[in-house]
């Protein structure tokens, strides 16, 4: 299970917008990958074959445990 939060920590979810670094906005979908050591996160967003790099959007992405609320 991941949280997604945005540069304000503004908690995302799917459905919710979400604005790239060219200033164009998406409907955030899920985490596609999860950060690893020496991997960045990736999402996916609607309408786009291909998952981002979460920092494409300015997202932080971190795994909690599965009977954690996220904050």
């Amino acid at each position: 299970m991941f949280k997604v939060t945005k540069e304000d920590d503004t908690e995302v979810r799917p459905g919710d917008r979400v604005t790239d670094c060219r200033g164009e906005e998406h409907v955030f979908v899920r985490v596609e990958r999860g950060p690893q050591e020496g991997r960045s996160a990736k999402v996916q967003v609607e309408g786009s074959p291909i998952a981002y790099y979460a920092t494409v959007f300015k997202l932080t992405v971190e795994e909690v445990e599965a009977g954690e609320t996220p904050d």
